[in-house]
């Protein structure tokens, strides 16, 4: 009987040690997806940054460029008056 309780024993003990384990892949799994969410959302965040100055610049160049053009046509129109 006592080789009984002894195998009982390592039973549940090999149960509660598998259900630990579960528990601590799932939460793993969890903190991992929590992770590569949060990352995304970094990556994602950084990009649209990114993207917002590469449009800035562009938006100063095309102003710039139409400051040029403005005063390339107001020579062109004070050339023709005379």
């Amino acid at each position: 009987m006592a080789e009984a309780t002894v195998v009982n024993y390592v039973s549940k003990l090999v149960d509660s040690t598998k259900d630990f384990v579960d528990d601590v892949l799932d939460g793993a799994k969890d903190v991992e997806k929590g992770a590569k969410k949060g990352l995304t959302k970094a990556k994602d965040k950084a990009r649209d940054a990114k993207d917002k100055v590469d449009v800035d610049k562009l938006r100063n160049k095309a102003q710039k460029l139409t400051e040029q053009l403005d005063k390339l046509v107001a020579v062109e129109k004070k050339s023709t008056k005379k």
